[in-house]
């Protein structure tokens, strides 16, 4: 399972950069699974003084969990980066840092 390469990911590369520790509870540990995830990040990515990154992280969740094919093809975009830019096995770098994926 993705998600769960993800964390073990994150684990060992905080373990190699402390100062990444916060960092990486935010957008990885604190969350069970890669749709929590994703929607924190663009909820903090997007948020103004209008509308807050709780918000937007509650609607982007409530989007991705109401269509189960979204999971699906964000496991699949994860997968084609990974494999494009090859990066040493590191399943969380396209995730957590490139923004077309994001997009």
């Amino acid at each position: 399972m993705l998600w769960n390469t993800i964390v073990d990911e994150a684990q060992e590369h905080q373990k190699n950069e402390p100062a990444l520790k916060s960092y990486f509870k935010t957008v990885v540990f604190d969350h069970d699974n890669i749709l929590s995830s994703l929607a924190a990040i663009l909820g903090s990515k997007l948020s103004t003084d209008s509308i807050s990154g709780p918000s937007l992280n509650a609607l982007f969740l409530e989007v991705f969990e109401s269509d189960p094919s979204i999971k699906n093809d964000i496991e699949k975009d994860l997968f084609f980066i990974k494999g494009k830019i090859q990066l040493a096995n590191i399943s969380q770098l396209p995730f957590s840092f490139i923004k077309g994926f994001k997009a």
